[in-house]
């Protein structure tokens, strides 16, 4: 169970690899397979890596780092702007030409930061000559770098659009945007997928009436797991989840500290304080629900016999998450504690 005595800590991380292919020569993909025997020589070669890790934390915590891995890690991808696209084929949608040109999965430098294809060139010429339709993949994609063609520049191909007999399909150049996945989850992300356990708890069944109501639930032990999608170092993704929740606890409690300092200016760039009779809503601008819920269950673990403090959003798509709290002498340098130590959980785990 969740205590202020939790150490956090990251153990049996493991790491593997694998394949596409061989992925599809798993017992669940036969089915498909009897349907499409070929499938396997068609899927990429692209090894995709996994990571496995046990963490023990509290649920906010653990929480804040799926949620972060989801959505929040920044991402370069390919776009191209309709002033750049031409075509004679009327069945063809732009938009949805760019929704696959921004599916391909451009590799990411390992710490996330600038881009790999800063001073690249993309650009597409298709020309379908033959009587059929004719599928095009992003491999027919002309990625140059300083005048020389660059090979394997997507970590496996995308299909784009099906050109019709004797049309034209040109782009005279795309450009890389960074977003993350909250953004567009479809183009801003290096993961295929997330997996997130609870691993010391027992949930209440309905059938057998045993077991623990979530609600009353303090789980410490927690399963996380991804894939990525072939174009990143496997741990890079969760160091970045790890650093992001540092940086934006060290921020809130700046923000903090500023306000326990001079209270008179309750609301700054980072923060703002209401008070409504004897409870605070402190306001973490910026921020949705992953750093107001550490610091408040922290808060909660490091001072059980505080009277109130509890966590919220106006809106779950509003950056606005708060904290309240009752309004005491004790309860900003409570919430800074709380803060502190949430730096020092993520600090410990950083890989």
């Amino acid at each position: 169970m969740a205590s202020a005595e939790t150490k956090v800590s990251l153990s049996k991380l493991v790491t593997s690899s694998t394949t596409y292919a061989e992925k599809a020569k798993q017992d669940m993909f036969k089915p498909l397979l009897a349907l499409v025997p070929d499938l396997v020589s068609m899927l990429p070669s692209t090894p995709v890596e996994s990571l496995t890790a046990e963490l023990t934390a509290y649920s906010s915590l653990a929480n804040a780092i799926r949620r972060t891995l989801l959505e929040e890690i920044p991402v370069d991808a390919l776009d191209v702007q309709v002033e750049n696209f031409q075509t004679d084929d009327r069945s063809i949608c732009f938009e949805f030409i760019r929704l696959q040109i921004n599916s391909c999965a451009l590799k990411q430098c390992d710490d996330f930061g600038e881009s790999l294809y800063a001073d690249y060139v993309f650009k597409l010429h298709v020309e379908n000559k033959t009587t059929e339709d004719l599928a095009v993949w992003s491999n027919s994609i002309v990625a140059e770098h300083k005048g020389a063609i660059v090979k394997n520049w997507c970590s496996y191909e995308v299909p784009l659009f099906v050109l019709k007999p004797g049309k034209v399909v040109k782009i005279k150049k795309m450009g890389i945007i960074r977003g993350t996945a909250y953004m567009n989850a479809a183009a801003f992300t290096c993961l295929n997928s997330i997996h997130y356990a609870i691993l010391d708890v027992d949930f209440y069944d309905e059938t057998t009436k045993k077991g623990v109501r979530a609600s009353m639930s303090m789980p410490s032990k927690f399963r996380l797991g991804y894939q990525t999608k072939g174009n990143i170092g496997v741990k890079s993704p969760l160091r970045k989840a790890l650093i992001i929740l540092l940086e934006k606890m060290r921020k809130a409690k700046t923000a903090l500290k500023k306000y326990e300092t001079n209270p008179e200016n309750s609301s700054t760039e980072d923060l703002e304080v209401l008070i409504f009779n004897d409870v605070m809503k402190i306001v973490l601008k910026g921020e949705y629900c992953s750093i107001p819920q550490i610091i408040a269950q922290n808060a909660y673990f490091l001072d059980k016999s505080h009277p109130y403090v509890a966590e919220g959003a106006d809106n779950p798509n509003s950056p606005n998450g708060y904290i309240l709290v009752k309004n005491l002498p004790n309860s900003i340098p409570l919430l800074i504690r709380a803060a502190e130590k949430a730096i020092q959980d993520l600090t410990a785990i950083i890989v």
